[in-house]
């Protein structure tokens, strides 16, 4: 049968052994969130976060200029429409088996 106040027990005697755990851990260094491939920052380094953080032009540009090519062939739409391609070569086009593109031949099958 369950015995309820055993089962107390444990969930207080978990609690205080959670407690201690995270006071001990609290004493490590905060973690670092890699922000750009050349700077790391405290995570409570929010200034810092903020600074490195691409601005709305440079999203946009990003937008028009590298996804939105790839995205608006007719490529991408698939055949019939919303039948999405797998796979697609670098430059938009279609996987070609007989003549594949480098960058799916040479892919790592793992």
């Amino acid at each position: 049968m369950f015995n309820l106040t055993r089962h107390r027990l444990f969930k207080m005697a978990a609690s205080i052994f959670l407690s201690f755990t995270l006071l001990f851990v609290s004493s490590v260094q905060p973690a670092l969130a890699l922000v750009s491939s050349t700077h790391q920052y405290p995570v409570d380094n929010i200034d810092g976060i903020i600074a490195d953080v691409p601005t709305g032009e440079r999203w946009l540009q990003h937008l028009e200029e590298d996804l939105l090519p790839f995205w608006e062939m007719d490529e991408a739409l698939g055949d019939p429409v919303g039948n999405y391609p797998t796979y697609r070569c670098n430059d938009g086009s279609l996987y070609n088996w007989r003549n594949p593109c480098p960058e799916l031949e040479n892919a790592d099958s793992s």
